[in-house]
């Protein structure tokens, strides 16, 4: 099993996305995020890390809710516009280093097929009861259809 801590990965993350490198080097133009604005780069990555899930606009003040900062409210638009200025690649690059760190001084009883991990995934679908309590976790699908309101995707990994 693997030895690494969760914070090792958020540690290297960050190094990544608070780089002035990473912030001229996944930038669309040289103009984009060279004033210090209201959403700054940083920002807008972390944000999408947050795997949006409800309204962009929920999850925005969600979002900056738990920062520390004085902004308070940022328009959905305003968020849209701006992630058009990041290349996509830093995502892919972000990924590929931390599949690095993962997959270096690991425990010898993690079998490798072609350097890689392999995992298998299930997502089926599961009937819960609805109660007030799971309503209140995971909201309803679709209060339209009542007989859909209570099932839920369900993910199980297992390591091969």
């Amino acid at each position: 099993m693997a030895t690494k801590s969760t914070s090792k990965y958020i540690n290297i993350s960050n190094t990544f996305i608070f780089s002035q490198d990473t912030k001229i080097k996944y930038k669309v133009s040289k103009q984009d995020f060279s004033r210090k604005r209201k959403l700054p780069f940083e920002y807008i990555v972390l944000c999408m890390f947050r795997l949006l899930r409800k309204t962009i606009q929920i999850e925005l003040n969600n979002f900056f809710s738990v920062l520390n900062t004085s902004v308070k409210r940022i328009s959905s638009s305003a968020f849209i516009q701006k992630r058009t200025k990041l290349k996509p690649d830093l995502f892919y690059d972000l990924n590929h280093l931390i599949l690095e760190e993962f997959y270096s001084d690991n425990d010898e009883n993690i079998v490798l097929y072609k350097g890689l991990r392999v995992l298998s995934i299930d997502g089926s679908t599961v009937q819960l009861p609805f109660t007030a309590d799971i309503k209140n976790k995971y909201g309803i699908f679709n209060p339209v259809f009542h007989s859909l309101k209570n099932k839920f995707r369900k993910a199980l990994v297992c390591s091969c």
